[in-house]
């Protein structure tokens, strides 16, 4: 079945969480193929020493061990389209703690059972730790940059909005508005009057200067400004209300 460029486009907008097992899966498919580079990159790619080792028993261990792992730490239960800097924390965490209990596992079965020692396990586990998690964060990162593209360049029918603000109430503002079931709005950047934040980015949004609402305003088709900020005052409030006004924003 061929999918359109309009179906893709549907697909990755779309407010519907991919199911966990997939993530899931690809998860694992991500660290199998990074253990077996890793194993091939210690064997220094002999493949016919390869092929007559013991492979795919260590390969089978290690997908064992990741699979429980990351089943049982959750990794597949997050939305990726809203990855963070904590997923990517958890993702450190749960290839450290396969890369903990490998060994633990191999020896009692591979040198205990069958009696097989031919892999230097610790070398083959520090390339793959490197390996396998820059592959998973560059996945979440990826998908999420996608998302977030993807919605830039969707209809005009949703409103674009600015959030003045650089505070947490302003981030929860904004997360809110992109996990909204109707998902109505595309977040230009935010607004604030500091000068050490603008043209710095927030969870991939850029920061704009106060002063810049009017070229917002033309050049990216703004239409409200989200006022979230508590520590602004009255007066301060009066001057962006009024700015607002001139600039024919709504608020």
């Amino acid at each position: 079945m061929i999918v359109s460029p309009a179906t893709m486009k549907q697909i990755l907008i779309s407010n519907k969480a991919v199911p966990r097992w997939v993530i899931l899966l690809v998860d694992l498919s991500i660290l199998l193929g990074s253990f077996t580079l890793s194993y091939f990159i210690i064997k220094q790619f002999e493949f016919t020493e390869i092929l007559r080792g013991h492979f795919f028993i260590y390969t089978s261990l290690y997908g064992v061990v990741s699979l429980a792992v990351f089943y049982g730490m959750g990794i597949h239960t997050g939305l990726i389209r809203y990855s963070n800097t904590h997923d990517m924390f958890r993702i450190f965490s749960a290839v450290s703690v396969i890369s903990i209990a490998y060994p633990v596992v191999t020896y009692l079965v591979a040198y205990k059972v069958y009696n097989i020692d031919s892999l230097n396990i610790l070398g083959a586990l520090l390339v793959n730790f490197f390996i396998a998690s820059s592959l998973l964060i560059m996945l979440r990162t990826g998908v999420k940059g996608l998302y977030y593209y993807m919605q830039r360049i969707t209809t005009n029918t949703k409103v674009r909005v600015l959030i003045y603000g650089t505070d947490n109430n302003a981030i929860l503002v904004k997360k809110a508005l992109q996990s909204s079931s109707k998902d109505n709005f595309i977040i230009v950047g935010f607004i604030d009057t500091d000068r050490n934040k603008v043209d710095s980015y927030i969870e991939q949004i850029r920061v704009y200067h106060f002063r810049e609402l009017q070229k917002l305003k033309e050049k990216r088709n703004v239409e409200r400004l989200i006022l979230v900020n508590e520590q602004l005052g009255s007066a301060e409030k009066q001057l962006v209300i009024e700015k607002c006004l001139t600039t024919v924003l709504k608020y």
